[in-house]
């Protein structure tokens, strides 16, 4: 395989594992507003399911490869995917806080914050982690 395809099929499963990680964020926090709004009917209801996993697998499919090959180059990658997760359900709920009635411009503004902060910590975490190492050689 050639290096462009590497770098291809590198980009598509990095695409794969944060669309899949995004729609597991959306849904998570569909179903916080479902549960702090009360309404049951919002926890089963399928269209929502399947907006909010849309809108978090598009967006994780557009943020984990830029995350990834860019500032978080040296990061494991489970800790990429658990982090970024963490902080997208993290800030859509805070949105819940600030936007109680559920807007969806907000909640995919602040699930957008919280990733991009999570990516933030973990590439301070990694190259402080890393420095030890680098002084020692």
């Amino acid at each position: 395989m050639t290096r462009t395809g590497r770098i291809a099929l590198a980009v598509v499963g990095l695409m794969v594992a944060g669309a899949v990680m995004g729609a597991i964020s959306g849904v998570v926090v569909a179903q916080v507003l479902g549960a702090v709004h009360g309404s049951l009917d919002l926890l089963f209801e399928a269209v929502v399911w399947r907006v909010s996993a849309l809108i978090g697998a598009v967006c994780g499919a557009v943020l984990a490869p830029l995350a990834s090959f860019t500032i978080l180059r040296h990061a494991p990658l489970w800790r990429v995917f658990t982090d970024t997760t963490v902080g997208s359900v993290v800030g859509g709920c805070a949105g819940l806080l600030l936007e109680p009635g559920g807007d969806l411009r907000v909640l995919v503004s602040l699930a957008t914050i919280g990733f991009l902060l999570a990516v933030a910590h973990l590439a301070w975490s990694t190259r402080r982690a890393k420095r030890p190492a680098e002084q020692a050689a």
